[in-house]
């Protein structure tokens, strides 16, 4: 096999061949050479069993830490004296310098920016320092076994079953310059170190075997010698993959939390499937080894701080499920793909010898590495390869004991690495096709703090409030001129003062425009008059010299949560506002969230107990994987109070129950006592903005899409193109556009993004709406607004299996609360297996490696929880999702368990409960212990599509961010469309907190652009009033409501009035099947599972109920 040169970023092990024209990256695969499994079968059980516990043990404080010596001399600057003697172990200089452009950790020979050539890369020194994590003292350190197991000479006779032990040992751990370093917090990435240099030198080691059967030959080489150079490449491929993927580091100006990738490096790269082949290939041989050496790992001394044993046992379960079946018998194919006996059946001893030193050489080459980083990464893969050749390599007598701690480290995080380069790969496939538009291009200085931000450039008439003006005597809006004609003929008197008046609005005299828009009755009189009587009017001519019309102030795209919040604070600004939703009715998905909206101000006093916005902020960190506190998580935090008063106060919602969920350190999320929490918000906020559409203020354009985003000759947005549900296309424009479209979590469906950015999550169901395919991400793209996280998908650990629908794709959320309040999950046979209060990310994992196939599990809920969770126990249960069971005896037959296994489980928790340690990280057992004569409620549940943690690049202001980093004039986005928020995991509750605070901040920004502060709820200008609506006289009995029961005549009884709910059918949020079975009947009981009375305060009833 001749000498491969692996282009820079191998990133190609992406799956294909590709060329920069755009085509899609053609997938390889088929046989894996050297194995008897397929690439696919790889892929599939990495996909969906391996990766995530594999990060999870990664994330350990066992496999984090580990113990390496950057500093040791580079072998050309002191001699190195093997060990051993014999044929093949000579001194190693003589190495040609190559023309490799692929990098050890970083940067790239014909990148610009890159560190220079690989004739003076060892001169100038590393491009990066390595940041090391000071390691808690408490954290004891486990000797070296391995230089007191074996002596040297049996070490240097190939003849002997000791032989291999020392394959390591030209990466020591344990030496006098040795430091402690947490990999989680100096991940592989992108660098500016050129390793040209080095890897030249490391490939041609690798190329040195000319051994077939130990002759001489210029033909094929050997099989050990093509097996240690596919490892070597697979090493290089995967080490290039990370750079790839995690290539332009976070930075505060562009909004981004965590490592972005690098496409465009990606597409010049992928260019040879061979190196696909070696990854996949590495990855076999090191999953080998781990089923080999099973047994000693279990053995292995797990050290944790002392105060820590829940830690301990957490890694030691997580190291048993890897090792253990199911899933060694489920992956067993894979496991057991490669095969090490057909290795040096010759047992010729040149070839042993030449393949240990080779590898040797290989470790000593990575002293010369200049960059810390780098060296870092490099030496624990290659001491992660060499232990696993050494246990593969070495009789299972003589293995033993002879792996050391650093060595079963370096080993767990090579497949880690391994793992999640083949994840990697596709996902930078996904981005390549996906960013078609310009990509992004490495971060520049922010712009210059602004507070507030700075207006756009004038678009409307300088006489405040702005006011649509048309070019050329164009007609202004009809909306405009029918409130100016309706406040003459209802307020000025007959004559001509009143023909003058109805002239000039007739006309478009924007002055008097603007009256009619902010008085009315007498002051509007008045002031029209004086108007007409002492001010000029030029007509056209002057409309004309102000500039283009304008159809609004701010345009809102979607009508979820988020939007609703902007529109509302806009319009209570005193700008008019259009609302354009492609479902007929609002709310989108957060009329379906249940748990409620999380608030802290320690100001206001709304905090829990000893809570605090730092608490808040540590909890968002820590659930988003991030090493450090980011803007938009401290923005989130400290606007969260607002944001629940904002609900309380102006939207006039009561948030009367406060509880704890996952992930929360404190009980922070507020929701009403009646009704779910995100229903009711959406009712209530669209309340209070249908009071400005009778004022002309507001109008919501329903079963609309918008299409693209208008720009002018700079860049800035000026609106929006919107088609109807016949396809009928129009342009509304407006100098501020509001993005709120949502998130992309629903796939199995056409033209959703993320079958394009995670089609490996396609497998699972979604509690998302058919709405959520992703609009806002592309039409923003296209005016090269910027995308951040968009890789990072949540799933939500429990979504209900309906029994009557079990394959349906989307499911009803089965809400945190339910855990919260101590609700707890159960495998099929009656046994826990996670701290059900986890981050979502973690519980998620667990389910998934718990039952990979099936992922199918019991929610269990007793009665003392749900008591609390009033609301939702009878929803669920009327809905058929839960069941009741009176009793122990009664639920294990439904479970279909013994009574015993359940008995035994619930005894099991309640004494952890007491003990404050169930073995799985729980800390708060809330309404524990469990009475096991008390009633049960339980369903079945699967971990479900729920969350786009990723989206557009927002600054503080949520203002969007294009590639350059700066912001894009005109446009803003708040909710799930934005993304750097949430990072690789979001917190419950954090949903609606995130649309209210981003929808004010939306709002907010473009009201200070607009020069007009917030008016509503104290400003001078107070949001119009609504005429209370009048019950009607009319008795409606049982008989004549009866007849209104269907589609297109819906009549429904509640709270003693009839409502004709006909034209609600098809907005009703949670679908129209919920009303229409209500149709004709008195529908209280089932209305109140889901709602408060206050609901119907939108609606005029048509007459009292009588039975």
């Amino acid at each position: 096999m001749p000498r491969r040169t692996l282009s820079l970023c191998v990133c190609l092990a992406a799956l294909c061949a590709a060329r920069v024209d755009g085509t899609a990256l053609p997938i390889q695969g088929g046989s894996l050479a050297g194995t008897t499994c397929t690439v696919e079968a790889v892929e599939k059980v990495n996909f969906q069993q391996l990766n995530t516990i594999l990060e999870e043990l990664l994330n350990t404080t066992f496999f984090r830490i580990f113990k390496v010596d950057l500093h040791r001399p580079c072998y050309r600057d002191e001699t190195v004296k093997p060990k051993c003697t014999g044929p093949g172990t000579g001194g190693m200089g003589g190495m040609m310098d190559s023309a490799f452009s692929a990098p050890m950790g970083g940067g790239f020979s014909s990148t610009k920016g890159g560190a220079g050539s690989a004739e003076d890369e060892e001169d100038k020194g590393g491009k990066c320092s390595l940041t090391s994590e000071k390691v808690d003292t408490s954290l004891s350190i486990v000797e070296e076994h391995a230089g007191e197991l074996f002596d040297s000479d049996r070490t240097c006779d190939p003849n002997l079953p000791e032989f291999w032990l020392d394959m390591c040992s030209h990466i020591p751990t344990h030496t006098s310059t040795s430091e402690t370093v947490n990999l989680v917090l100096n991940p592989e990435a992108y660098t500016g170190y050129n390793g040209t240099a080095v890897w030249g030198r490391i490939h041609e080691l690798a190329a040195t075997f000319d051994f077939v059967d130990g002759q001489a030959s210029d033909g094929e080489r050997c099989y050990e010698g093509r097996v240690l150079q596919r490892l070597i490449s697979g090493m290089h491929t995967s080490i290039s993959v990370h750079i790839c993927q995690n290539f332009f580091p976070p930075r505060k100006s562009k909004g981004t939390t965590t490592y972005q990738p690098n496409p465009e490096m990606f597409l010049k790269t992928a260019n040879n499937a061979e190196y696909l082949e070696n990854l996949h290939f590495t990855f076999v041989v090191v999953l080998r080894s781990l089923l080999k050496a099973g047994e000693v790992l279990k053995r292995v001394r797990i050290p944790t701080p002392e105060d820590n044993p829940a830690e301990r046992r957490r890694t030691a379960e997580l190291l048993d499920r890897l090792l253990d079946s199911p899933i060694l018998e489920s992956c067993r194919p894979v496991f057991t793909a490669f095969d090490e006996s057909l290795m040096f059946k010759a047992t010729t001893p040149d070839l042993k010898n030449q393949f240990k030193w080779v590898f040797k050489n290989v470790s000593a080459e990575l002293d010369c590495v200049t960059c810390q980083k780098c060296k870092l990464h490099g030496k624990q893969f290659l001491l992660g390869l060499g232990t696993a050749l050494k246990i593969l390599l070495v009789p299972n007598n003589v293995l033993g004991e002879s792996l050391a701690h650093d060595e079963v480290v370096a080993l767990i995080n090579t497949a880690g690495k391994l793992s999640s380069a083949i994840i990697y790969l596709r996902k930078l496939t996904e981005f390549a096709e996906l960013q078609k538009t310009p990509p992004p291009t490495p971060p520049r200085p922010p712009p210059p703090p602004v507070s507030p931000p700075p207006p756009p450039p004038p678009v409307q008439p300088p006489t405040p409030p702005p006011s649509p003006v048309p070019s050329g005597g164009a007609p202004v809006p009809f909306e405009v001129l029918d409130v100016g004609v309706q406040r003459v003929a209802k307020h000025v008197a007959r004559g001509d003062v009143h023909d003058q008046i109805l002239h000039r609005v007739l006309k478009q005299d924007a002055p008097l425009l603007a009256l009619a828009r902010w008085y009315d009755g007498e002051e509007f009189a008045k002031h029209a008059t004086h108007h007409v009587a002492t001010t000029p009017f030029a007509g056209a001519a002057a409309a004309a010299a102000a500039g283009p019309a304008q159809d609004a102030d701010a345009i809102v795209i979607g009508a979820g949560l988020a939007g609703m919040t902007s529109a509302l604070v806009l319009l209570d600004a005193g700008l008019k506002v259009l609302l354009v939703e492609k479902e007929s009715y609002v709310g989108g998905n957060s009329a379906l969230a249940s748990s409620g909206i999380n608030g802290v101000d320690e100001a206001a006093k709304l905090s829990q107990g000893n809570d605090t916005v730092a608490a808040y902020v540590t909890d968002i960190i820590k659930s988003s994987g991030a090493a450090e506190v980011y803007p938009l998580a401290q923005a989130l935090a400290e606007h969260s109070g607002k944001a629940v008063r904002f609900v309380t106060d102006r939207v006039g919602l009561a948030l009367d129950k406060v509880v704890q969920m996952g992930g929360h350190s404190f009980p922070r999320t507020y929701r009403p006592s009646q009704g779910m929490a995100g229903a009711e918000i959406v009712l209530a906020l669209n309340a209070q903005v249908e009071k400005y559409a009778k004022a002309g203020m507001y109008k919501s354009f329903k079963k609309s899409r918008a299409t693209e985003l208008i720009t002018d000759a700079s860049g800035g947005v000026t609106g929006v193109k919107v088609e109807d549900k016949k396809g009928a296309a129009t342009s509304l424009t407006a100098p501020h556009v509001v993005l709120a479209s949502g998130g992309f979590a629903i796939g199995r469906t056409e033209g959703s993004l993320l079958q394009e950015v995670r089609p490996d999550l396609n497998k699972f169901a979604t509690t998302n709406g058919r709405w959520c395919t992703g609009d806002g991400h592309r039409m923003a793209s296209r005016v090269h607004g910027q995308t951040v996280d968009m890789e990072q998908v949540q799933i939500h650990p429990t979504g209900f299996i309906d029994p009557k629908k079990p394959d349906a794709n989307t499911k009803t959320l089965c809400a945190e609360l339910l855990r919260g309040m101590g609700g707890i999950l159960l495998l099929r046979n009656g046994s826990r297996f996670v701290n059900e209060l986890g981050t979502r990310q973690h519980v998620t994992a667990q389910m998934v490696a718990a039952d990979p196939e099936g992922l199918s599990f019991t929610m269990l809920v007793h009665e003392k929880a749900a008591k609390l969770a009033d609301k939702h126990i009878p929803l669920y249960t009327g809905k058929g999702l839960l069941k009741k069971a009176d009793n122990v005896a009664a639920l294990a037959k439904d479970l279909n368990l013994s009574e015993a296994t359940l008995r035994a489980t619930l005894a099991t928790y309640n004494a952890a409960a007491a003990a404050g340690d169930d073995g799985f990280g729980k800390q708060h057992f809330n309404n524990a212990p469990i009475e096991l004569d008390g009633a049960f409620w339980h369903g079945q549940v699967t971990p479900v599509l729920h969350y786009t943690m990723g989206g557009l690049a927002v600054d503080e202001h949520a203002r969007v961010l294009g590639t350059d980093g700066k912001a894009i004039r005109g446009l803003y986005a708040a909710g799930e469309v934005i993304g750097g928020l949430h990072g690789k995991n979001r917190l419950g509750g954090n949903a609606l907190t995130e649309c209210v605070v981003f929808g004010m901040i939306a709002g907010e920004t473009i009201a200070a652009a607009s020069k007009l502060p917030p008016q509503g709820g104290g400003g001078d200008v107070p949001p119009p009033q609504e005429a209370a609506a009048v019950p009607g006289s009319r008795v409606i009995t049982k008989a004549e409501l009866e007849h209104h029961n269907k589609e297109g005549d819906l009549w429904v009884a509640l709270h003693g009035k009839v409502y004709d709910l006909t034209d609600f059918v098809e907005e009703h949020p949670a679908g129209p099947e919920a009303i229409l079975k209500c149709g004709g009947i008195e529908g209280t009981e089932i209305f109140a599972t889901a709602h408060s009375e206050a609901t119907l305060s939108v609606f005029e009833p048509l007459g009292e109920y009588k039975e």
